[in-house]
């Protein structure tokens, strides 16, 4: 894999993505989601990586609440960022999670800058 590659392709949110909305199937990954759906997929890859900084449960993190009323403050926003880039392949600001937006606008932000293979 290449320095530039992101690497979300070796994750796999769709099936948890997809259980989470009640209906279970076989997932065939990140690297075959539709564009349009690669939003949606983030945000549950984000929401993992937020509840992991946080210290609780993924499926308790509303996407849509600001991070910074979920308990995420400037040293958790990096600490973020980073588990976020390393998991994409990328650069990711603090700055980004640190805004007042929730994981589902970051998520469309991101989404729009990777093209996953």
């Amino acid at each position: 894999m290449g320095a530039g590659q992101p690497r979300l392709r070796h994750v796999d949110p769709v099936r948890r993505a997809r259980k989470h909305r009640g209906r279970e199937e076989p997932s065939r990954g990140p690297a075959h989601t539709a564009p349009e759906q690669r939003a949606e997929v983030l945000a549950f890859v984000l929401a993992e990586q937020l509840a992991t900084v946080l210290g609780t449960a993924a499926d308790t993190i509303d996407h849509n609440t600001a991070l910074p009323e979920l308990g995420l403050d400037s040293l958790l926003a990096v600490e973020l960022a980073a588990r976020v880039a390393n998991l994409l392949g990328g650069q990711v600001s603090a700055l980004e999670f640190s805004r007042g937006t929730g994981l589902v606008a970051i998520a469309r932000h991101l989404a729009n800058g990777l093209e996953v293979n």
